[in-house]
Parts: structure tokens; sequence; C-alpha cells
């Protein structure tokens, strides 16, 4: 055995046990979305916010847009963490532009009421509206409501907006 391909297996060794110590579960093995996700829920159910919320985390990088919605709730709940409600918005923004229905329910709400953000109607309205094409009925009658409050150029520049349920642009 060369001293050279020796050094480079000690060092694929020593790389391996690193990443064991420093306690990265998912970080050496291939593991899929849905076991990263199966992972988050039940250290979530566990009371292991921390585990969950990093679980959660990776997810979300890596595109899932429930585990956004995951974490703008433990936000938006403070659990595992102070309520935070800005990062709360943020997080139900990112999943609402990729289209998922409840992002873009709990992202219209933050938005109609001024929770972490500043009140704008007419942006709830839109949100509303997506979620509304994507099958929510509660925010069909969000929608509706809001609507009665928006003047009528306003509603017909929102309701071009709105798109399809996966219509997540501004």
């Amino acid at each position: 055995m060369s001293k050279q391909y020796a050094l480079s297996k000690v060092f694929l060794i020593a790389c391996v046990l690193s990443f064991q110590f420093m306690g990265l579960k998912h970080a050496i093995s291939a593991v899929s979305l849905d076991e990263i996700m199966a992972d988050a829920l039940q250290a979530y159910d566990g009371g292991r916010y921390d585990d969950a919320f990093a679980d959660w985390n990776r997810a979300a990088t890596l595109g899932n847009t429930d585990a956004m919605v995951a974490i703008a709730n433990m936000y938006r709940q403070g659990e595992g963490r102070p309520k935070q409600l800005k990062n709360a918005a943020i997080w139900y923004e990112k999943a609402a532009k990729l289209g998922n229905i409840i992002g873009q329910m709990n992202y219209g709400e933050m938005l109609e009421k001024g929770i972490g953000v500043q009140i704008s109607l007419f942006d709830s309205y839109i949100w509303y509206g997506r979620a509304s094409v994507g099958g929510s009925h509660w925010a069909t009658e969000r929608q509706r409501v809001l609507g009665r409050k928006l003047n009528t150029n306003d509603k017909k520049r929102a309701d071009s907006k709105i798109g399809g349920a996966k219509n997540g642009g501004n």
C-alpha cells in the first residue's frame, strides 16, 4: 500500500468520524426528503423542538414547502424558541410563493391583521385568492370579506395578480 493511498484512507476515516462526532445524522447517508420530514415530525411530537427545527430547516433548504410552513408555525407559536412573528411571516411568504396553500392562507392572514408585517388588505386579498383557487373555502370567505373593503380599481388589479393556485409571483 502506497503512503499516499494510506494517507487518503486515514483522511477519509477522519472525515467520517468527524461527521459522526458532530452529530450530523444525515451528513453521510443519502437520506430522502420523506425521511427528513418524518424525523422532524417525530422530533416535534417528542418535544425535541431544536431537532425538529433543524430537520425542517434542512427540508426547507431543499425546497419543501410543508417544512417552510412548519418553521413558520414554530416561530409564530414560540415553540422551542421565542415568538418571532416577523420570521414567521417570512417563512409563510416563502411557502406561499412556491404555491403552498397553507402558507398562502397564513401569510394572507398575517397581512390582513398586521401580524409580524405591515397591514396590507390588497396583498392579503391576493394571497387569500391564490389559496382559494387552490381549494381553500376559508380563504374564499376571507377574500370575499376583504373584497368589500377594497375599491373597485384595487380589486380588479388584485384579481389580475391572483392567477392559478401555483402562481406564487408578485
